[in-house]
This record gives structure tokens, C-alpha cells and sequence, in this order.
């Protein structure tokens, strides 16, 4: 498996938000909206493997874009594999935003998104 199609798996299989979004509260959509596209732009670098999870929060705008810049809130600041997911999701925004999710913005507007590195 390449390096760029392990990190994407990686990030589907681990990423969370802050909300309980589950299929029974109709929320699973947004997480998959949301994860596909993080999983478009995160890579985790050799020297990340192994570090432990990260978790950043996002705050964005109705347009998708961010309304400040990611918090790690979880994990080191300053670690290779925080660094990365910080320019994973700099590099995503703004999200794309599918039509029929933008009236839902207080869903989505603060997530919590994990990073792992195992």
C-alpha cells in the first residue's frame, strides 16, 4: 500500500467530531462529507508514526472556509503528527459544502476532528 492511500484509511477509520454523530441522529452524512475530503490531504510523515493521537478542533464559516485557525486540543502542539494534521486541514479548506448540508451549519460548524498515527 503507498504511503498517500495508507494515511487516507488511516484518517477514515479514526477520525472523529465532536458531536456523537451516529446514523440514528442523522449526522453520519456530514461525517463522511467532511472525512472524505481531510482524507484528500492528509499525509502522516514517516517521523509521525507512532506519536499518538492527535485531535484538533475546527471552527469554520457557512462557506466552509475557517473562521480561526485549527487548535490542537489533544496531543503536542508541536509534534510532527499535530503539524501535519494542521496542514491537512489548511490545505482542505474551505471544505466543499454539499448544497443540502449548508441550512444544517450548526451541526458542523465546530468539529473535532482525531488524527491517528499508529
Amino acid at each position: 500500500m503507498n504511503r498517500f492511500a495508507s494515511a487516507i484509511s488511516i484518517v477514515l477509520l479514526t477520525m472523529s467530531f465532536s458531536a456523537c454523530m451516529t446514523a440514528m441522529d442523522g449526522r453520519e452524512d456530514l461525517r463522511a462529507a467532511f472525512q472524505h475530503q481531510v482524507g484528500e490531504c492528509y499525509v502522516i510523515p514517516a517521523k509521525a508514526r507512532g506519536e499518538g493521537r492527535v485531535v484538533v478542533e475546527v471552527r469554520l464559516n457557512p462557506n466552509g472556509s475557517l473562521a480561526q485557525p485549527p487548535q490542537v486540543i489533544e496531543g503536542s502542539p508541536t509534534s510532527t503528527a499535530a503539524q501535519a494534521a494542521l496542514r491537512a486541514l489548511e490545505r482542505c479548506t474551505p471544505f466543499a459544502v454539499p448544497a443540502e448540508m449548508r441550512s444544517r451549519y450548526r451541526d458542523w460548524r465546530v468539529m473535532r476532528i482525531g488524527f491517528e498515527t499508529e
